[in-house]
């Protein structure tokens, strides 16, 4: 059991870590108005005409303003995160957190073909069902 924050944010895995931090940081970001949510959402026109790259990433961490729903979609990041990658199974790719940031980068692929065609702008909360659903199987 960690004994404060700094210990529980060391024990978590590499990529929950990544995430929690990415989430964290662009929710600060947001909140204290050093970047737009404009500049988070996901545009597939300006990804490839003006080489916009992070929005390929940033709707699958970005949970909104600080709030209670915040907070959930965090909690449930961590949660589902830091219980399944150390057990997920193996398929080759040379250890836990490869093999799930390899299911993480699957899936977001997945989403953001069909976002490019139902228009979806965020799919964190969609992203996090899927890991639920993946957990409990």
């Amino acid at each position: 059991m960690a004994d404060g924050p700094k210990e529980w944010y060391d024990s978590l895995p590499v990529v929950t870590r990544a995430l929690f931090s990415a989430s964290l940081f662009l929710t600060c970001a947001t909140s204290f108005g050093i970047i737009s949510e404009h500049l988070l959402v996901y545009d597939a026109y300006l990804v490839w005409s003006r080489f916009h790259v992070w929005r390929l990433f940033t709707p699958f961490v970005y949970f909104g303003q600080f709030s209670l729903n915040f907070l959930f979609g965090l909690y449930m990041l961590v949660l589902n995160s830091q219980r399944y990658e150390p057990s997920c199974f193996n398929t080759g790719g040379g250890g836990h957190a490869s093999d799930y940031a390899f299911m993480l980068l699957f899936g977001q692929a997945c989403f953001l073909v069909v976002s490019f065609f139902f228009f979806f702008c965020f799919v964190s909360r969609t992203r996090t069902r899927t890991r639920t659903r993946t957990r409990t199987r």
